[in-house]
């Protein structure tokens, strides 16, 4: 991360992935005190963890989009007469197919987004819709595993 020369992708990778240390040091620390092994009040430290975690979303929500930011204005400038897509429904599903990891990462982190805004009193979601949004993080979480073409670099 620190070697990447643009200072966009420098902060957000480096926020997300604090945001993430933090998250789970926190989230282990209420773990540890629901097993009984520890004794802390319970309450504020899952809302800091949810903070936490909501940071490091927020975080990797800006990079996807100042990596959209980066490849839609050419593509919008481009004449007419050159591009084989005439309106901006078919731009949006051709940038789609060209950046599919950019798109899946950007329905992880939007659906990633909710769960822990939603616990912090921000939005009230039913348990129902939480839940489907954690599958939908779960499985956009998957398929970069299953297929490298999904990895977005840079991680």
């Amino acid at each position: 991360m620190v070697g990447l020369p643009d200072l966009t992708y420098r902060l957000s990778l480096t926020l997300a992935r604090l945001g993430n240390a933090l998250y789970i040091l926190s989230d282990n620390l209420v773990w540890l005190h629901q097993a009984g092994l520890l004794n802390l009040r319970r309450e504020s430290w899952s809302r800091t963890s949810n903070k936490f975690w909501l940071v490091a979303i927020v975080a990797s929500l800006s990079r996807d989009i100042a990596e959209l930011c980066r490849i839609i204005p050419p593509l919008l400038l481009s004449p007419p007469h050159t591009r084989p897509w005439k309106n901006s429904g078919l731009t949006l599903l051709r940038v789609a197919g060209l950046h599919r990891a950019l798109l899946l990462d950007l329905v992880k982190n939007l659906a990633d987004f909710w769960i822990p805004y939603s616990s912090l009193g921000h939005a009230t979601l039913e348990p129902g819709t939480i839940g489907l949004l954690g599958v939908v993080s779960s499985v956009a979480a998957i398929l970069p595993m299953l297929d490298p073409s999904y990895v977005l670099t840079p991680a």
